[in-house]
């Protein structure tokens, strides 16, 4: 499949370099996390990408952030019956927001496996497909969850490596709507992606520096209305977060106008 060896090498050694210095990443680790990755799942049977697209491609996709939106999100989508019109995809912490909120499993979990990793577990050994990330910090987590994951694809934040793919993005949220890409959707609508200087309930950055991670939803934000730029013409692109600040790029839409699309009105 084409598609395949293009979402493959979707790696910009150039931003991430620039990204690495700014947050002063330890790239031998990160490289280091990814080869221990890649000998994990090499033993390991995961997804394969082709049928991930068969089964969950051309369709609506919903992304969830973990923003302090997230949660009113979520009950208004509720409210409207629309979740069920579209593709799940939330970004860590996110994913045990929909399951306590809705009572719902994402289709997909993007997550480095800080946040509840407990409760990603239990969601992917129930249908929901863990895209899980390496990087230097997360090399601990990987050897303690990997093996009990049940729907696994891998991916990096360095250059793809054996069974390791890189979609783009760096962050949970940002990456997610790179993954989403990888699925040719009919549009892709966010939601929980507030980007301003709050935490939000869901994040697991309550739990670290607050400081480091307003610089990580800064670079978020960037990468997402680079996606933008990159899919202006050829994707449909909604920002359906009830509050927090404009990503350009994404429509501001309210979900009431998101209802008269979906259902053709």
């Amino acid at each position: 499949m084409d598609g395949q060896y293009f979402y493959l090498n979707n790696w910009d050694a150039g931003l991430y370099f620039d990204i690495a210095n700014q947050l002063r990443l330890n790239i031998g680790k990160d490289y280091m996390s990814s080869s221990y990755f890649n000998r994990l799942i090499d033993v390991k049977p995961i997804l394969a990408l082709e049928k991930i697209i068969n089964q969950y491609g051309g369709k609506k996709v919903l992304v969830l952030g973990a923003g302090p939106s997230l949660e009113t999100n979520i009950k208004s989508l509720m409210e409207y019956s629309i979740l069920n019109d579209f593709i799940t995809i939330a970004a860590d912490g996110a994913s045990y927001a929909l399951k306590k909120i809705a009572d719902i499993n994402p289709n997909f979990i993007v997550t480095d496996l800080d946040g509840y990793p407990e409760e990603e577990v239990k969601m992917s050994n129930d249908e929901s497909v863990a895209v899980v990330h390496s990087h230097g910090d997360n090399i601990n987590l990987l050897s303690r969850y990997v093996h009990q994951l049940k729907n696994l694809i891998g991916t990096t934040q360095c250059e793809p490596l054996g069974k390791l793919y890189n979609f783009g993005g760096f962050t949970d949220g940002d990456r997610s709507v790179y993954f989403a890409n990888t699925l040719n959707p009919k549009m892709i609508v966010l939601v929980g992606m507030d980007f301003g200087d709050k935490i939000g309930n869901f994040s697991n950055a309550l739990k670290k520096d607050k400081v480091k991670k307003i610089i990580k939803l800064k670079i978020g934000k960037k990468l997402l209305e680079r996606f933008a730029m990159m899919h202006a013409n050829s994707l449909d692109l909604y920002d359906m977060t009830s509050a927090g600040n404009n990503i350009n790029g994404f429509k501001k839409i309210k979900i009431d106008d998101m209802v008269n699309i979906i259902k053709g009105r």
